[in-house]
């Protein structure tokens, strides 16, 4: 115990009930897991414990609700990701502990067919970006939610990276479409949004198609990779001199779909 994790460790103490701190052998058990947790929430910086994560024992010694990570080793690989992530200051209280393995518990959810909600604040508080470059924000968040609907199970969302990684390409389309001003999707952005179709070839002009779209035409995955497959056949039509390689010619939803303004 020291000064810079008594709050912490007198949280839970607090949190537990007599019987699990009524001997110093009990006490020192707490003191340790939680040091162990703390030692995992280091920020930006290296792991300084990488090859020793908490186990959900380590969260239960301190008296934490972590829901489904107790026995869902995706969930807990999930929260302890996140706890990584943040700095101690984060998780230096059962509450909140407890308010992040709410939240794993509610994206384990969504990855299992459960509708759920996430608000910016959620993102923020589980260390993902809500402001800067592919950040989280009023713009693409119901898009963002949209995309977190088409997980293909937890498996998909078992570490703080792939989450990242999903969210902030979902993010960044969606808020290029509101300004170009903001960052230009690559094609690692329609690769980890879960979109196919975009290659080195093409991307500026999926990037144009994008940046002629309102938000609200490409806040759902559908109508992303509509957007992609019309403008696909579009310039698939465009072959100059060579034999035509495509029998149907585009039709007036796939210009639309792009953001065109073909007049009459």
């Amino acid at each position: 115990v020291s000064t810079s994790n008594i709050g912490a460790i007198n949280s839970a103490v607090d949190a537990l009930d007599a019987p699990a701190v009524n001997s110093a052998a009990k006490i020192q058990s707490v003191v340790d897991a939680y040091s162990k947790i703390l030692a995992e929430a280091n920020g930006s910086a290296a792991d300084a414990t990488p090859s020793s994560n908490p186990f959900a024992n380590d969260y239960a010694t301190i008296g934490a609700n972590i829901g489904l990570a107790v026995s869902n080793p995706y969930a807990l690989s999930l929260l302890n990701d996140i706890v990584g992530g943040l700095n101690t200051t984060a998780v230096d209280s059962i509450d909140e502990i407890n308010a992040l393995a709410k939240i794993v518990d509610r994206l384990m959810g969504v990855a299992t067919g459960s509708v759920a909600t996430f608000t910016v604040e959620d993102f923020n508080t589980i260390g993902i970006a809500t402001a800067g470059a592919g950040a989280v924000n009023s713009v693409n968040l119901s898009a963002v939610n949209e995309a977190l609907g088409h997980i293909d199970g937890p498996s998909h969302l078992y570490s703080l990276v792939d989450l990242q990684a999903l969210v902030g390409a979902v993010a960044t389309i969606v808020s290029y479409a509101d300004a170009n001003s903001h960052a230009a999707p690559t094609l690692t952005t329609y690769t980890s949004a879960g979109l196919s179709g975009v290659t080195s070839t093409n991307l500026v002009s999926i990037n144009s198609a994008v940046d002629a779209n309102t938000p609200e035409k490409v806040d759902t995955k559908a109508e992303m990779q509509a957007m992609v497959d019309a403008y696909v056949s579009i310039l698939s039509e465009a072959n100059g001199a060579a034999d035509d390689a495509t029998i149907a010619n585009p039709g007036l939803a796939q210009y639309l779909a792009i953001g065109a303004n073909i007049g009459d």
